[in-house]
């Protein structure tokens, strides 16, 4: 399937900058908040529905202290020490992007897209390993990392194409093409998942060019059929148990995370059908953004309080970049104009003619088993498939080396990376690699 790619400008070096009168600003706005004088509830009372309350006051409290101490500079020369860069594309009227190239010539140029919260922050720990693996068996990549449209530095006036999947894509597409890479993949988790793959559809050519692989660490696929009617007609106990009989354990716990998921999910439905209501509040007031924030952060990280990355520093860190961007009501558009997430990975049209590989992790919102990720291909075969020992939701940020063991896994040839088959991989399933077809084309061009 062919698309016309919209004109570019010349990429331009991008700095990011907090004035002292913002971080100012922001400081007074936290240190004369006014709180709530008690938590919503007594904890009894809280317990049987605890995340409906999250964040809870005292956690609350304890954010605003510590935003309001945060060493923005040091934060800010942290961010600038990636390379930064912003052009027009379209519609898109500043696109920012993150671009680090390999000094390997058999590198693979890679577009890593973020979702909701997230942002091209998010991998910020895999970026540098990426682009230069001391083994030189490991494959090296050209690491692209865009800014969503209505995220963070890429801004566009308002208009029916803002935050539409396809003409994202179509965005994406036209940056990667710009930048001299005829031939790329792509890589998504979250509301990048639906943009990966839809490089991969939309943006695949016959002539070889183009997105050439998809990798996904996200591949929630709506109920249809049989399934659909049971989560809308019967009890959960009855669904749960049907889908066993008939599917096995692993779609078990897939429909099981997904009813949780489907029984939790005020904050989508939210930003789906009511952001103008909330958006006014988020972009006025700190603590508003924290406290939406924070249900999200408390919620994933409540698992593991240790975590060194996934915790309420992360928290602290996504809300400055939406703060000082005042960018989180447009990063609601996703949400609002297309349709349920899920649906988009299930849809015929969003089948995938490249080769895909599906990374599973333990406590993802929905583990995806590879019957269900076959189906959402053309061919009807995941290239290749894995799971990890440990993370969710946010994986490349929660486990980088293992987030980057599976890319390298991937895309080495054969879907093997020589010595770390099982470096953070268990119960792979591999036909192959997802580069393998672009490595022999070259190789026969070369011979010409």
């Amino acid at each position: 399937m062919t698309s016309a790619i919209p004109p570019i400008t010349t990429p331009k070096p991008f700095e990011i900058v907090y004035t002292d009168d913002e971080v100012a600003d922001l400081r007074s706005r936290l240190r004369n908040a006014r709180l709530p004088t008690a938590p919503y509830l007594p904890e009894d009372d809280r317990q049987p529905m605890k995340l409906t309350y999250k964040p809870d006051l005292p956690l609350v409290k304890q954010l605003v202290d510590k935003w309001a101490d945060f060493d923005f500079a040091k934060f800010q020369k942290h961010l600038n020490s990636f390379p930064h860069f912003t052009t027009s594309v379209d519609w898109c009227t500043q696109l920012h992007f993150v671009h680090k190239r390999s000094s390997r010539t058999d590198a693979i140029p890679i577009m890593l897209i973020h979702g909701w919260p997230g942002s091209w922050f998010e991998f910020a720990h895999v970026i540098d390993e990426l682009v230069n693996p001391e083994d030189k068996d490991a494959p090296a990549f050209h690491v692209v990392v865009p800014s969503l449209p209505g995220f963070m530095y890429s801004t566009a006036p308002p208009n029916k194409k803002l935050g539409e999947v396809r003409s994202y894509t179509r965005i994406l597409n036209a940056l990667m093409r710009g930048l001299g890479y005829d031939k790329y993949a792509s890589q998504g988790g979250d509301w990048g998942s639906p943009h990966a793959r839809a490089l991969g559809v939309f943006h695949s050519h016959k002539d070889g060019t183009g997105c050439r692989a998809v990798h996904l660490n996200f591949c929630p696929v709506a109920a249809k059929g049989l399934s659909k009617f049971m989560l809308n007609s019967l009890p959960a106990k009855v669904t749960l148990g049907v889908a066993k009989l008939i599917y096995g354990q692993e779609y078990l716990v897939m429909a099981a995370k997904g009813m949780y998921f489907e029984q939790n999910r005020a904050y989508y439905d939210v930003q789906r059908t009511r952001p103008a209501q909330l958006l006014y509040g988020l972009v006025d007031s700190p603590v508003g953004l924290l406290g939406w924030l924070g249900n999200i952060y408390d919620t994933l990280s409540e698992r593991a309080p240790d975590h060194p990355r996934l915790n309420m520093d992360a928290c602290l860190e996504i809300a400055t970049l939406f703060w000082f961007t005042s960018s989180i009501g447009t990063s609601f558009i996703p949400y609002t104009v297309n349709v349920f997430l899920p649906e988009i990975h299930g849809s015929a049209e969003y089948k995938l003619p490249v080769p895909l590989a599906y990374s599973d992790f333990p406590q993802e919102l929905v583990n995806t088993p590879k019957f269900v990720v076959d189906a959402t291909t053309t061919s009807g075969k995941t290239r290749w498939i894995a799971k990890s020992p440990v993370g969710g939701h946010f994986a490349a940020h929660e486990e980088p080396t293992i987030f980057v063991s599976h890319l390298r896994n991937a895309f080495s040839r054969g879907g093997k990376w020589k010595g770390h088959e099982e470096d953070g991989i268990q119960s792979a399933q591999i036909a192959g690699g997802l580069w393998d077809e672009v490595r022999d084309q070259e190789a026969r061009a070369s011979k010409i």
